[in-house]
């Protein structure tokens, strides 16, 4: 709920939400149109023309305190579609301030006009609470008419006026229009504004058009705005929102925004409006009894009536602008942010604190400085209370506030106060907040190894507004409770997966704790020769500056700052091995200003045990456009020295983990455990549960453990995804056959070719070649012409059509030399059959040179070198696969036989190593009479 809503007129409204009458009504009125209106010719339109709308005009006159808006529109009925988008119209207006009055209803039908009115047809009044479920009650009326006889091919004209005479502003006037602007499909449209001569009216456009000027006509002044504008310039979402306005065009009688001040000042007066035997007067009695400095006065006053009176905009009866009496605020306990405000600073003043109330924008508050002196330039209103010499805004409607966090400045960047004397906007200067919004520690244990999952603890402490939201999750079911608990975690860590989580929340102090633990993906990467991980729970992580500012018409624009905002972090990982072989990148120690806020990072790595305090604090609002690159170039330098870990070639791989130490991977299947089970009493997300453990049994080479996982996903929600992760994990067993059910069976779900390649290698496996030729061919229809090439000739080679395979393979690489991946085929094609040569050879090393990632090249080229006898040269290669890329089971079991040959008796470990990673190997390498020496 926006609780920052509480003015019925914001800025920019559709017309009919602005215009209301003298003498209110609820039933719409049928009138001919004022004189003053200037009834628009339709427009000549080309006879290919199809433009929905024909005419929009649209006029109004400020006059005697009152706004009238006139509205004519002429739609063109031309296609089916249009009928039944149009067939039906409406219109809104607030009957405590005007009326709405109908002019005409035609349809324009072969030259003739129907009036509707004449025969008959009348608009249905009814009341629609648009925002009644963000606690808002407008009173707006909605007149709507079904076009009786309607057909395609007419034109139907509607004209009515809404007025409005607003009773806070008194014989004060204010009007807003958007303007039209880009190639829209209107044939003509304009907006005047007309005022008497002897009226005191300022106006002002916003956007990119051509400056208009008022023509004095029989004693009134006329604006005529000519629309469609030209197509407007883009600008920056980033940049501030008075840069961003839409094109619109503002008038009023009012003289300035003193004078606006001056006109809601008697609305706040609070002599008067707490009875001293009330119980107002008691609340009032027993926090100055509790507190004893006028600061945490204000702060507990604060506190009641955001905690006692709920949120509820009441717009009836002038409602917009006037608040109720805080007597009816707190007999009811409901009020919006006049009614609030009016209790705060009727309470604040009973204690002696100097207070005001002032008018704010709670979103691109920035834009009122740019604006027209208009009370519909502002949503929201707040008190600013003076003590100590301090200033402080105090938000009724708010949440959260406390005297720990009363000092904080909301981002509504002016305010305007409201008093008999009058005052101009002021800057509401911010500070940097006192407390954190969120404090995220966490704990993560990586004590199994670096590139398996870890094991954390989090706490995760907001305070404030957001901490108050939390009171309502603990009043929702537990699924619903633990879905925001999950959210809340995800938010904090990225990609973690739950176990088991709590919340609780402090109101007194306005703090909700999220408890968490469970399970955290490793974030290791291997590079060349090391592997590297950035520190999870970071709040610098994501700090940058990625304003564009390219076109030269946003050269001189800033940049806003998100905010304000204060995030701490508190992160410790303990890691394996001691720590042996781990160190520390980046700086240890940071503490700058970048990007318009207070970085700092402070982090220590003892033995095992890795360190990390963060925090980002907001101390702009804007960055000057040219202070913008800079700023990148801070923000880009900071993230790219932030604290990472390294690590050397001796990490624990996850291959590693057979023996006496696969009990180092019992604590991550317990947790991953926990996860099924809490799926299951949330009955929410457990086919998903599974798979997640069905993906780490098969990272950890528990082939059987993945397929029985998967087994349990699909039957828990059936989908051609877990059917394909357990035909791969059961091809990488070993298992063909059931390998190449599932693989069928998500072929029948999808249709989309793509497991035709595994059917083929399967099929070949299987000595089935026929098949696995028929399958092949019928991969043509899916893949590229080079992949489809590739497998044909796999499937030839496999049914002992070797010389035809070999020769496809030979004139796709002519005729896709882009192709050189085809080169890695070649070689190891000749190389698993056995039919190496010395032009073979110079292939595979065309491969590995022509290859970006040659791990798979070299190995291609190292068995090739074995089946020759040239073992040095192919233990140098496969030792140079498996040092780019060491999970490549295949390549340790080749090294293992090379080792053998070479006499080397712990090649037999290689071996068996390859084949515990990847089981299928055996068949594989039996298939292609590459079985160790007896």
């Amino acid at each position: 709920m926006n609780r920052y809503f509480c003015f019925a007129a914001p800025i920019i409204v559709p017309t009919v939400l602005l215009a209301q009458p003298v003498q209110a009504g609820e039933e719409v009125l049928y009138e001919p149109a004022p004189e003053w209106v200037e009834i628009a010719a339709l427009p000549e339109m080309p006879a290919d023309a199809e433009f929905p709308v024909v005419l929009a005009d649209k006029q109004a006159r400020l006059e005697d305190g009152r706004v009238w808006r006139y509205q004519d529109a002429v739609l063109s009925l031309s296609t089916p579609q249009m009928l039944t988008q149009f067939g039906t119209l409406s219109a809104n207006w607030l009957p405590d301030k005007g009326d709405l009055i109908v002019h005409r209803l035609e349809l324009v039908r072969d030259g003739g006009t129907i009036d509707l009115i004449a025969d008959g047809a009348k608009f249905e009044v009814i009341r629609r609470e648009r925002r009644l479920e963000r606690r808002m009650v407008d009173g707006q009326l909605t007149a709507t008419i079904n076009l009786p006889g309607a057909r395609v091919g007419d034109i139907v004209r509607l004209a009515y006026s809404v007025t409005l005479s607003d009773q806070a502003l008194g014989d004060k006037m204010q009007f807003t229009e958007r303007l039209l602007a880009g190639d829209l499909p209107v044939g003509k449209a304009a907006v005047s504004i007309s005022w008497p001569e002897d009226e005191d009216i300022v106006w002002a456009t916003q956007g990119e058009l051509p400056t208009p000027e008022p023509v004095l006509e029989d004693g009134y002044y006329k604006l005529t705005i000519d629309l469609p504008l030209a197509e407007q310039k883009d600008k920056p979402s980033d940049a501030p929102a008075r840069f961003r306005l839409p094109p619109l065009v503002q008038a009023t009688n009012l003289d300035g925004y003193a004078d606006l001040s001056r006109v809601m000042a008697p609305y706040y007066a609070t002599t008067g409006t707490i009875d001293p035997e009330g119980e107002i007067a008691a609340q009032v009695a027993r926090i100055m009894a509790e507190h004893d400095t006028p600061l945490a006065r204000a702060a507990a006053a604060t506190k009641l009536v955001q905690d006692e009176i709920s949120y509820l905009l009441n717009g009836l009866d002038g409602g917009n602008y006037l608040p109720q009496s805080p007597a009816e605020t707190w007999e009811q306990r409901y009020g919006d942010c006049k009614a609030k405000t009016l209790l705060l600073l009727a309470m604040l003043h009973e204690m002696g604190i100097e207070a005001d109330p002032v008018l704010v924008k709670s979103s691109g508050g920035d834009t009122v400085s740019v604006l027209l002196p208009l009370a519909g330039n502002f949503d929201h209103v707040i008190v600013r209370a003076q003590i100590d010499g301090e200033t402080y805004w105090l938000d009724g409607t708010s949440a959260g506030t406390r005297l720990e966090n009363i000092a904080d400045v909301p981002r509504f960047y002016f305010a305007l106060p409201i008093g008999e004397k009058g005052a101009e906007l002021i800057d509401m200067a911010e500070r940097p907040k006192a407390l954190p919004d969120q404090l995220v520690s966490l704990k993560v244990d990586q004590s199994a190894g670096l590139f398996l999952p870890g094991l954390f603890d989090v706490t995760i402490e907001t305070r404030g507004a957001a901490a108050s939201q939390w009171e309502l999750v603990l009043k929702a079911n537990e699924k619903m409770r633990q879905q925001s608990l999950d959210a809340a975690v995800a938010g904090a860590l990225g990609e973690a997966n739950v176990i088991e989580a709590d919340v609780t929340y402090d109101k007194e102090l306005s703090v909700a704790t999220v408890t968490a633990k469970g399970v955290i993906w490793s974030g290791w990467d291997r590079k060349r020769g090391y592997s590297e991980s950035t520190v999870p729970a970071q709040v610098l992580s994501s700090l940058s500056v990625s304003a564009d500012r390219a076109r030269a018409e946003w050269k001189e624009l800033p940049l806003a700052v998100y905010g304000p905002s204060y995030s701490r972090s508190e992160t410790t990982i303990l890691l394996p091995h001691d720590g042996d072989g781990i160190s520390m990148r980046g700086e240890d120690s940071i503490d700058q200003v970048a990007a318009g806020a207070r970085v700092e990072s402070v982090a220590t790595l003892d033995g095992d045990v890795l360190r990390l305090e963060q925090s980002y604090r907001t101390v702009e609002r804007e960055i000057p456009a040219d202070r913008i690159r800079a700023e990148k170039i801070a923000a880009a330098r900071l993230t790219r020295n932030l604290p990472r870990l390294r690590a050397n070639t001796d990490a624990r791989e996850r291959w590693q983990y057979f023996g006496k130490d696969r009990k180092l991977l019992e604590p991550i299947e317990q947790s991953l455990d926990r996860v099924i089970d809490r799926s299951i009493e949330l009955d929410e997300g457990i086919a998903a549960a599974y798979a997640l453990r069905g993906a780490f049994r098969r990272s950890v080479y528990d082939y059987a453990g993945a397929v029985a996982d998967y087994t349990r996903a699909n039957d828990e929600e059936a989908s051609s995804v877990y059917l394909e992760e357990r035909a791969a994990n059961n091809y990488l067993l070993g298992r063909l056959e059931a390998a190449l059910d599932d693989y069928r069976q998500v072929e029948e779900l999808t249709g989309n070719g793509d497991t035709l390649y595994m059917q083929m290698e399967i099929l070949a496996y299987l000595g089935r070649h026929d098949e696995a030729i028929a399958v092949a061919e019928e991969y043509e229809a899916f893949a590229e012409e080079a992949n489809a090439a590739e497998t044909l000739s796999y499937a030839l080679s496999y049914a002992g059509k070797r010389d035809e395979g070999s020769a496809l393979l030979e004139e796709t690489i002519l005729l896709e030399p882009d192709e050189t991946w085809l080169l890695n085929t070649a070689c190891w094609q000749a190389a698993i059959f056995d039919d190496v040569d010395d032009g073979v050879l110079d292939i595979c090393t065309d491969a590995v040179e022509s290859s970006g990632s040659p791990a798979s090249s070299l190995d291609s080229r190292a068995l090739a070198y074995y089946r020759v006898g040239e073992l040095d040269k192919a233990l140098a290669d496969v030792d140079a696969a498996l040092a780019l890329s060491p999970a490549m089971a295949g390549s340790r079991y080749l090294r293992g036989l090379i080792r053998l040959a070479m006499g080397d008796a712990k090649g037999k470990e290689d071996v068996d190593a390859g084949l515990a990673m990847r089981p299928v190997s055996e068949t594989e390498y039996k298939l292609w009479n590459l079985l160790p020496p007896s």
